[in-house]
């Protein structure tokens, strides 16, 4: 922000980016709300206001304020990165496809942007392209350990052995010396049979969730109803035409209904496929919540029927 110099909203900016790195982000959101009904085309609020929202668990509106601060200043390739960033949290994948060739075309050298661009090329199956673009950004940042596992990812994904053997020496390199695993989870049991690893993935994915989402475990719920049936409550992004629903779909419908009371809170997309028709039926209740951040959602919960035990 060393640009900001002379701008009016500075201090008010800086003090803002200092609430949203210490993990206070509705704060930090409001300071950037204060800076916007002042300016309301300042394009650095714009874009800080963009990346919060999509921290609280706004993606839509995330998109939106970060569209608005690269219309405002088209120059901008770190807003052009993190307008990819939020339309990947939307599905809208070729968008954010093209909104890192923006930020590319503006900063060629922008190791993270090339990060952003492989992750969403491997995501619509273009292997080929990511791993040039993944090879792009060790290139430039050899020391970024989530570029090399994601080359890893994308090389055998499509078959594409040669040299794979330093790949992974490097991954197996970023895994001993990172503070935080490079791996995700999932990744982790395909590359080792490690159950250290396998645990230090798992704890460094959930700490990085922890403390994006700002979650707190403020409050608690009752799990019977008053005629006595257990309330079950399932929370997925996967409620939709994937692997995972397929797998579960029975389970949901097999629930003896005398005895529990099942609900689903779904985050993820409405595909409109037979499957989010299914399990739209496979529960008692079954509630759209992709809007909504964390709190949102515990108050909803709280508004069906749930009883708060401790706040």
């Amino acid at each position: 922000m060393s640009n900001l110099g002379v701008d009016p909203y500075f201090e008010e900016l800086r003090q803002g980016l200092a609430l949203q790195k210490s993990g206070k982000r509705r704060e930090a959101q409001s300071v950037y709300r204060g800076v916007l009904h002042k300016n309301p085309l300042h394009a650095m609020a714009l874009h800080l206001s963009g990346t919060v929202a999509g921290q609280l668990g706004f993606p839509l509106e995330a998109v939106e304020l970060l569209r608005k601060s690269v219309s405002v200043n088209p120059a901008d390739p770190m807003a052009w990165n993190n307008l990819a960033n939020a339309l990947q949290d939307i599905d809208a994948t070729e968008a954010a496809i093209a909104a890192t060739e923006e930020a590319l075309a503006r900063a060629p050298g922008y190791a993270a942007a090339w990060v952003t661009r492989a992750t969403a090329l491997l995501a619509v199956s273009r292997h080929a392209e990511a791993v040039e673009a993944f090879e792009q950004a060790v290139h430039l940042a050899p020391h970024l350990g989530s570029a090399w596992a994601g080359l890893w990812r994308a090389r055998t994904e499509s078959c594409q052995w040669q040299g794979l053997g330093a790949v992974r020496e490097m991954v197996e390199a970023g895994l001993a010396s990172a503070p935080a695993p490079v791996l995700l989870p999932f990744e982790s049991l395909s590359f080792t049979e490690s159950p250290e690893v396998h645990r230090r993935c798992a704890e460094a994915f959930g700490d990085a969730v922890m403390a994006r989402e700002c979650i707190e475990p403020t409050r608690t719920f009752a799990t019977r109803e008053k005629g006595g049936r257990i309330k079950l409550a399932y929370l997925s992004a996967d409620f939709h035409e994937h692997a995972t629903a397929h797998l579960t779909a029975e389970l949901f419908e097999r629930h003896d209904r005398t005895r529990f009371k099942v609900m689903a809170f779904s985050f993820g997309p409405d595909d409109q496929s037979f499957m989010r028709k299914r399990l739209q039926s496979a529960f008692d209740e079954f509630v759209d919540v992709r809007d909504l951040d964390n709190g949102a959602i515990a108050d909803l919960m709280l508004s069906r029927g749930w009883t708060s035990l401790w706040t």
